[in-house]
């Protein structure tokens, strides 16, 4: 740490001083960049490119993660006359939901509702993960189920469950597709 006396400061040189007022601005060009431009006791000008970041920050995009399933599009695993949940592959819906990122270890039939037992695991964010699942569900399962459970499961213990309403999902997920990716 270095201090600076009073005679270590009388040797300094004086800083010309042509007026007291500093004028600066700043150009935000980017999240990450901005550009800053001003004059400094009337007679020095000065010009700054800065670079910044946030690490809690998670912006970037994930060019990795697979892309959602459109609602009724071409995913669909149930042929056009089968309408009945025994007719489902269970196995290869089981296999879908995993790649869109949740882990069902169980999928129970209750009435008009469908209730999968796992893990999240692809996605920090479990909503993520249910709401992916549920595009999938949503093709492929027939009609009569109305409701889709998540039931979040940590070493074998149920943690939470998530209840989504088929056709309130459906017209948001709909709407989210018309008017901006996801």
């Amino acid at each position: 740490m270095m201090v600076i006396t009073i005679e270590m400061r009388r040797s300094l040189p004086d800083i010309e001083q042509d007026i007291p007022i500093n004028v600066g601005a700043v150009y935000r060009y980017s999240d990450g960049i901005s550009l800053s431009a001003g004059v400094v006791r009337g007679n020095t000008a000065f010009f700054s490119i800065d670079f910044h970041t946030n690490f809690n920050d998670n912006g970037n995009k994930k060019v990795f993660d697979p892309k959602p399933v459109a609602i009724n599009g071409a995913q669909k695993m149930l042929e056009s006359n089968q309408d009945t949940v025994e007719n489902v592959n269970w196995n290869a819906l089981q296999k879908q939901i995993k790649k869109q990122g949740f882990e069902a270890q169980q999928i129970i039939q209750k009435d008009n509702q469908i209730i999968l037992k796992g893990e999240s695991k692809l996605f920090h964010a479990t909503a993520k993960s249910y709401g992916r699942a549920a595009r999938i569900l949503t093709n492929t399962l027939p009609e009569t189920i109305q409701s889709f459970e998540f039931v979040e499961q940590n070493q074998g213990l149920n943690v939470v469950a998530t209840k989504i309403d088929r056709d309130a999902f459906t017209n948001r997920a709909l709407l989210l597709d018309n008017t901006a990716p996801y």
